[in-house]
C-alpha cells in the first residue's frame, strides 16, 4: 500500500483527498441521482456532484505549483468552471471556502481543517439568496461544528469528527422538508456531501473508497416525484467583474432556483427557466458568456420515473461472484473492455451526463479493470477498482490542433512519480503521426515507461490518456 503524503506535502495530501472525495462521488452517483427529489426531482444530483469533484482533481493533477497559495487558486478555479447544476455551484463554493482557509499556508493540523470547513459552510451559505434547511447547506455546517467539537491536533481524527456530525445531519434532512418526507429519502446534495468527505477520509487513511453510509443505502431504488414548475434547467458562465447581484437582478424575475456566484473575474449561474433564451440574453449585457448548459427538467423528471417502474434485467448466471457492467464508446475499446471481464452495457437508457462520464473515464475504467478476478466478491473488487481508478493520472485530447504536441503535453500531465505504464486509446480519428511521435518522445524521455497504444475508435475524444 502507498504510505499517505505528509502534512507538508501540500499538493500530495490535497490530491489524494480530492481524489478520494471524486472516487466516492462516482461510485454512489446512481444512488444519489435515484433520491433526488429536491429541490426538483430530475435525478442528476450525484451525476452534477461528480462531474464538478472530477474537474478539481483534473486541474490539481495538472497543477505542478506546490504552494498553497497556488493550490488554493487552482482548485477554487476549477470547482467553479466545472460546476454542473444548483448542486455542483454550491459544492464549487463549499470548496472555495475551504481553499481561501488552506491557501493561508501553515501546518494542515486539526484546527486548520476545523477552520476550513467552516469557511467552506460559510461560502455556501452565502451563495443562496434563499437558503433552505434539510439540504446540503445544513449537512455542510455540521460537518464544521462536529470538527470544531472535537478540538484535535489530528486533522484525521478532526475530520472523522466532522464526518460522524454531518451523517447525523443527514439523516435528519429526511424530517425537514415535505418533499423528503414524502418520498422517504434524506436529502442527495447532502448524501453526496457525506459520501465525499468519506472517500477523502478513506484516502488518507490509505483504505478503499467506502460503501455507501448505512443510514442511506437502504434508499437505493429510484423514487419518483411529480414537478410542473420552469421546464429548463439553465447554466452558463459569464466572464467580468460586475457585482453577482446585478445579474441576480436580471434573472430573479425568469424563474426560480437561482444561484449566481463570482470569484471576482468569473460569474457562474443557475436558474430553473421557461425561457432560457431571455437568461442568455439577460447576461450577455454583461459580459461574455461561455459554457452554457440546458437541460430539460421534465425529460429528466420522466427518465428518473421510468428507471424507478423499470424491472432490472438478470444476467446470464456464469458462476462468477460478481459483474462488471461498462458503457464504452467505440468499438475498440468495447472489445478492450470485454477483454478483461467486462460485460458491455449495450441497451438501456443512459442519461447523456451519465454517458458522456462513462466516456471521459475511460482510461480510469481500465486501469480498474485490470484488478478484476471473477472469484472475488463485489465489495472486494468494487475497493480494488476504487484504487486503481484513483492512482491513475488521466488526461484528453480532443483534437483540431497541433495533436503532436498536445499528445505530449497530455501525457506530461497524466505522468506523476513512480508512472510505469502509460496507456493511449486513439479515437476514430486519430493521427498516426502523433502517436508515432509519442511513442519516441516517452522512449527517450521516460525510458522505464512503458507505452501500450490501442485502437478505441470513440468518436470523442480523439485520444484518452492515462498513467499508472
Amino acid at each position: 500500500m502507498t504510505a499517505a503524503p505528509t502534512a507538508g506535502d501540500a499538493l500530495a495530501l490535497v490530491r489524494l483527498a480530492a481524489s478520494g472525495a471524486a472516487g466516492a462521488l462516482a461510485r454512489h452517483a446512481s444512488r444519489i441521482d435515484d433520491i433526488n427529489v429536491f429541490p426538483v426531482p430530475d435525478g442528476d444530483t450525484g451525476a452534477n456532484l461528480s462531474q464538478t469533484a472530477r474537474s478539481v482533481v483534473d486541474a490539481l493533477q495538472a497543477n505542478s505549483q506546490p504552494e498553497p497559495s497556488a493550490i488554493a487558486r487552482v482548485g477554487a478555479r476549477a470547482a467553479l468552471l466545472g460546476a454542473r447544476g444548483n448542486s455542483g455551484i454550491i459544492l464549487s463554493q463549499l470548496v472555495r471556502g475551504a481553499c481561501e482557509r488552506l491557501g493561508e499556508g501553515g501546518l494542515l493540523d486539526g484546527p486548520a481543517i476545523a477552520d476550513a470547513l467552516r469557511r467552506a459552510s460559510t461560502e455556501a451559505d452565502a451563495a443562496l439568496r434563499e437558503p433552505v434547511e434539510g439540504t446540503i447547506l445544513t449537512v455542510a455546517r455540521a460537518l464544521a461544528d462536529g470538527a470544531e467539537a472535537a478540538r484535535s491536533p489530528d486533522p484525521i481524527a478532526t475530520l472523522a469528527a466532522g464526518l460522524a456530525a454531518a451523517e447525523i445531519a443527514l439523516a435528519r434532512t429526511t424530517d425537514m422538508l415535505p418533499s423528503l418526507r414524502a418520498a422517504g429519502v434524506v436529502d442527495a446534495g447532502g448524501a453526496g456531501l457525506v459520501e465525499l468527505v468519506r472517500g477523502a477520509l478513506a484516502a488518507l487513511r490509505g483504505e478503499p473508497v467506502a460503501e455507501a453510509a448505512p443510514l442511506w443505502e437502504h434508499a437505493h431504488d429510484a423514487v419518483t416525484a411529480d414537478y410542473s414548475g420552469p421546464r429548463y434547467c439553465t447554466g452558463f458562465l459569464v466572464e467580468g467583474s460586475v457585482p453577482r447581484e446585478q445579474l441576480e437582478l436580471q434573472l430573479a424575475p425568469l424563474g426560480d432556483c437561482l444561484v449566481v456566484v463570482s470569484d471576482g473575474e468569473l460569474m457562474r449561474a443557475h436558474l430553473h427557466t421557461d425561457d432560457p433564451g431571455l437568461a442568455l440574453s439577460a447576461a450577455t449585457a454583461l459580459g461574455a458568456l461561455s459554457g452554457v448548459e440546458i437541460s430539460d427538467m421534465y425529460a429528466q423528471r420522466d427518465a428518473l420515473a421510468e428507471r424507478a417502474a423499470a424491472p432490472v434485467a438478470a444476467l446470464e448466471d456464469d458462476g462468477r461472484l460478481a459483474d462488471v457492467l461498462a458503457i464504452v464508446s467505440g468499438e475498440g475499446n468495447q472489445v478492450l473492455y470485454a477483454s478483461l471481464g467486462a460485460r458491455l452495457l449495450l441497451t438501456g437508457r443512459p442519461t447523456a451526463d451519465e454517458l458522456l462520464d462513462a466516456i471521459r473515464t475511460s482510461p480510469q475504467g481500465l486501469a480498474a479493470l485490470v484488478a478484476y478476478r471473477t472469484d472475488q466478491p463485489a465489495a472486494v473488487l468494487a475497493a480494488a477498482f476504487a484504487a486503481a481508478a484513483a492512482w491513475a493520472g488521466t488526461a484528453e485530447v480532443p483534437g483540431g490542433g497541433n495533436d503532436v504536441a498536445a499528445l505530449r503535453e497530455a501525457v506530461a500531465r497524466a505522468l506523476a512519480p513512480g508512472s510505469t505504464l502509460v496507456t493511449v486509446l486513439a479515437g476514430a480519428s486519430a493521427e498516426q503521426e502523433a502517436l508515432d511521435a509519442l511513442a519516441d518522445w516517452l522512449s527517450a524521455a521516460h525510458p522505464s515507461v512503458e507505452l501500450e497504444l490501442h485502437a478505441g475508435g470513440q468518436a470523442h475524444p480523439r485520444y484518452s490518456v492515462s498513467a499508472e
